[in-house]
């Protein structure tokens, strides 16, 4: 029955992120090599709360089938927060995934062709790498330092590889290194993105988790 799987499954191998969430079932291992929080600090009660609310004051609508883009005063909000911090965005600009993991599949579906060119960080988050991969994309690292990526770098790849689609990053606290990106590199990179026309997919699941230091700008702006 094997060959009867689409083609794509022969790029689909065991996740690495799988395994390293495995070695968190065991209780004898401090494991540092993901990015768990500390469960002790979850508001259960809270949530717990907040589950009932919903349940007393929508209980019908909140369990029935609703639209694909998501519920609409949680879109309302994600897009004024887009506003505050000087994105430009209404409604029909969010759509409500069910975690960053399936944004990131449905930005691969969206964009990749077989053996197009992601341009990346080196290096960069690991479970993004694994869906890109089994849309069979094409990868190319580009080095960092303490600032973030190297602007020279970067465009030495974009002029080496012309059919780049995108430049996939995470500008704030990067994953795994945890730098930042500075000023001066996220308006060079919208300038070489332009340049040479390609997208940029910013992944930036730690922006507003800060706790000191200057709020950068997104790199939409």
């Amino acid at each position: 029955m094997q060959n009867k799987f689409a083609e794509r499954a022969r790029l689909v191998k065991s996740s690495e992120t799988r395994e390293i969430l495995k070695v968190t079932e065991r209780p004898e291992v401090i494991s540092f090599a993901g990015g768990l929080p500390a469960p002790e600090l979850f508001p259960v009660e809270n949530l717990k709360n907040a589950c009932n609310a919903v349940l007393d004051e929508e209980g019908a609508a909140s369990l029935q089938y609703g639209t694909t883009e998501g519920y609409i005063p949680l879109r309302e909000a994600i897009s004024q927060r887009m506003k505050d911090i000087g994105i430009n965005s209404t409604i029909e600009n969010v759509l409500i995934t069910s975690g960053s993991q399936q944004a990131i599949d449905l930005t691969g579906r969206l964009f990749i062709n077989e053996g197009d060119t992601i341009i990346c960080e080196s290096p960069t988050y690991l479970a993004a790498i694994n869906v890109f991969k089994s849309y069979d994309a094409k990868f190319v690292e580009v080095v960092m330092d303490d600032d973030g990526m190297v602007m020279e770098e970067l465009e030495k790849k974009l002029q080496k590889h012309p059919n780049t689609k995108f430049i996939y990053t995470i500008p704030d606290f990067q994953n795994p290194t945890g730098r930042t990106l500075k000023l001066e590199r996220r308006k060079r990179m919208i300038e070489l993105a332009n340049q040479y026309d390609v997208l940029i997919v910013e992944d930036n699941p730690y922006g507003a988790v800060r706790f000191a230091g200057e709020e950068l700008p997104s790199e939409t702006f």
